[in-house]
């Protein structure tokens, strides 16, 4: 996106570019991070979208590569309905160069295994523990933790789980049967009805 508007000088408008960078930035992380929030809650709750993104969630061991195990349709959709609306506020091509290196940045961390939890300001930023409870293979702990960089957003509407110390969790992955190879994983989402699976929280008591 940043190419095209530098390619084609292609804007639409400057709401946000007049402020300060560091203001700019600061407004990107929370407006992205919100609208990450309710796609990734979108992604648990909706049969279709859970298909899509249950692959990531597949790894029974967490690693910085757990990051980029995604289904490219979960990737595209995730960053236009992230990136699209902070392009058309017109901000500012550093500012937002800059967040997209740090939620690469924090992506990888937080899916690595380095145990991590950001002592006090854990009730603000988003930790590797804090995303290791996402990936939890436990139901008490699904549908939890679901913004990428503040932990506000999960605090505010109920759906964090923080806890003391640097406890993580003992299993990850999904009690769901996908195919191991990468074929397999890209082909499960079209291979069933549209409302045939079932949501992380609630698994298929067989499997659980």
């Amino acid at each position: 996106m940043l190419l095209i508007r530098q390619a084609t000088h292609l804007d639409f408008g400057h709401l946000a570019a007049g402020q300060p960078y560091w203001l700019q930035f600061i407004e990107i992380v929370i407006m992205a991070d919100f609208l990450a929030y309710v796609f990734h809650r979108a992604l648990h709750q909706v049969p279709f979208l859970w298909r899509l993104h249950r692959v990531h969630h597949t790894p029974e061991h967490m690693d910085w590569l757990a990051n980029v195990h995604l289904h490219p349709v979960d990737k595209i959709l995730g960053d236009c309905f992230q990136f699209i609306p902070i392009f058309l506020m017109g901000f500012s091509t550093f500012p937002m160069f800059i967040y997209t290196i740090v939620l690469a940045f924090q992506g990888f961390l937080n899916h690595s295994n380095v145990n991590a939890n950001f002592g006090p300001l854990r009730f603000v930023f988003a930790s590797p523990v804090f995303h290791h409870w996402h990936h939890a293979n436990d139901p008490k702990h699904y549908n939890k933790n679901f913004a990428p960089h503040l932990a506000i957003f999960d605090l505010l509407f109920g759906t964090a789980h923080i806890p003391a110390g640097n406890v993580m969790p003992e299993r990850y992955g999904i009690p769901d049967n996908l195919p191991e190879d990468f074929l397999g994983q890209m082909a499960a989402p079209v291979m069933s009805p549209l409302w045939a699976e079932p949501t992380p929280a609630d698994p298929p008591p067989d499997r659980a």
